[in-house]
């Protein structure tokens, strides 16, 4: 019960009595519990008085449309395409991953680290439409897991610092994120038959630029 709402008072209840039209429309002010309440006060109310009770059955369809028309329609589950996209943890990942999931395409999200990092994409879509995949750039076993029957394969993987890991140097280069994983993307998406591959480049990346990254 969502209890009663402002408007919904005893006032209207002798108004519905005195009009001869208790529970014969809906009130979509009132709440379930209240609109039953109301009935089997105007029901004990008609008899006493010698009026005919209305019908309930009347009222609980008036109440059903209502809600069935206040409802918005579904996304459709899925639409048969399916999409991998790596990096989609990112600033851009997660509007490319709401685009696709919302419109029923099932998104494929590899991901590193911890499973809490994708929980907010998996609501983009319907249950099983957003997918998270636990995956490492350094296994190419997990990305052919994770761009398997896949019709497109959308790589935003990119760094803008180095990781390191002291004191045994650089965990995680600048050439790795943005060299070695895009071309091992691409050359494992190639074997798998992707139709459509789409790499973004991080941050306007351009070899003549005077910064490492």
């Amino acid at each position: 019960s969502f209890g009663r709402p402002r408007g919904c008072s005893r006032s209207l209840l002798r108004t519905a009595l005195a009009s001869g039209q208790a529970g014969t429309e809906a009130r979509p002010w009132c709440s379930p519990a209240c609109s039953h309440a109301m009935l089997s006060k105007a029901a004990g109310a008609a008899a006493a008085a010698g009026m005919p009770a209305a019908a309930p059955a009347v009222h609980t369809t008036a109440m059903r449309t209502m809600f069935n028309n206040a409802t918005p329609a579904l996304r459709m589950t899925s639409t048969g395409v399916q999409a991998t996209i790596f990096g989609a943890t990112g600033f851009v990942g997660r509007y490319i991953t709401s685009r696709l999931a919302s419109q029923g395409i099932v998104t494929i999200l590899p991901y590193r680290g911890d499973h809490m990092d994708t929980r907010h994409l998996q609501r983009m879509g319907d249950l099983g439409v957003a997918v998270p995949l636990p995956f490492s750039p350094r296994d190419e076993d997990s990305i052919r897991r994770a761009t398997e029957n896949s019709d497109i394969v959308i790589n935003l993987i990119g760094k803008d610092y180095e990781t390191s890991s002291l004191p045994w140097g650089v965990n995680c280069s600048y050439e790795e994120a943005h060299v070695d994983v895009a071309g091992k993307v691409a050359r494992i998406a190639v074997e798998q038959g992707v139709s459509t591959l789409v790499h973004v480049s991080a941050l306007a990346a351009d070899e003549h630029s005077l910064s490492r990254w």
